[in-house]
């Protein structure tokens, strides 16, 4: 076992009785000290929270990768045309330039495509409520479900604004921004729910180191830096002297929407990571289903 920690404030309980309280907190040292660890948990509840943040994991995982892929290769076959014009030369197939960016194209939109539709189920399956476990994250499952739409809402609307912007020419300017105001503060909401779920559920584990630790603990910064800045890119173009130009803008919000999202990564990742030593740690306690008796002759 790790060095026991306080399950409210993670003070080092290190070389105090069960009888004592945590110095920081006061919760009693007899509930941090008891083995609390999820591999004790009901089995099946731990594999569908494992599966669900497994899969949260990998609808960010994707779109980031996918994007990142798509921008440098992007700029790579932006730098081979234009060297190729200079040059003066058509040696270089210009079908493959188009058939390239179109491939890499829908391997983004597929990465994407997982993201908008999976993201709200999988966050319901990783906050499934156990029958016979009281889930360290049941503070959190009502405001988890009821936010998770924030994330895909923002995207898809920052999408639909940059790449089909005539049909919001009819709309007041600032009603999209404000559509989208709203959707990032439930955004923060979600995100700081999310990464205390997440450290929550990890401080149950074995594999959750002390550096892993001091990363997750910045919920509050973390969120209050990613809500202040997309309200900020937001609403900027409103305070220029030309007035809102926000669709000139568009672009550059959806790539921060995108990178804010991707921050939830990492402490998905690690908590994944956890829970899939913990659903392994379990696996052996399983009983073995008992045999169907022979019919009778």
């Amino acid at each position: 076992m790790p060095t026991p920690l306080c399950i409210t404030c993670d003070y080092d309980l290190q070389g105090l009785p069960d009888t004592a309280l945590c110095p920081e907190c006061a919760t009693p040292v007899a509930r941090s000290t008891a083995d609390r660890r999820l591999r004790n948990a009901d089995f099946n509840w731990l594999n569908r929270t494992t599966r669900g943040i497994n899969w949260l994991e990998r609808c960010i995982r994707f779109p980031v990768y996918a994007f990142i892929f798509l921008l440098a290769a992007s700029l790579v076959i932006g730098m081979i045309s234009a060297a190729t014009m200079f040059a003066g030369t058509s040696r270089f197939p210009t079908q493959f330039l188009l058939y390239s960016m179109v491939a890499f194209g829908v391997v983004f939109l597929a990465a994407m495509l997982l993201f908008i539709v999976g993201y709200i189920p999988f966050t319901w399956l990783a906050t499934a409520r156990s029958d016979h476990f009281t889930s360290p994250i049941d503070r959190w499952r009502i405001t988890l479900r009821l936010t998770a739409w924030a994330p895909v809402f923002l995207v898809l609307l920052t999408a639909a604004q940059r790449y089909f912007s005539p049909f919001f020419i009819n709309l007041p300017s600032f009603a999209p921004d404000i559509a989208l105001s709203i959707a990032v503060v439930v955004f923060a909401f979600h995100n700081y729910a999310l990464r205390e779920a997440l450290r929550t559920l990890a401080l149950r584990t074995d594999s959750f180191t002390p550096k892993r630790r001091k990363r997750h603990a910045k919920s509050t910064r973390s969120t209050a830096i990613a809500a202040v800045l997309l309200l900020a890119l937001i609403w900027w173009p409103y305070t220029t002297p030309t007035g809102p130009v926000g669709m000139n803008l568009r672009g550059i919000q959806l790539f921060a929407i995108l990178f804010t999202i991707a921050f939830l990564h990492s402490p998905l990742k690690d908590t994944a990571r956890a829970l899939k030593e913990e659903l392994r740690a379990a696996s052996p306690l399983i009983p073995p289903k008992p045999d169907n008796p022979s019919p009778a002759s």
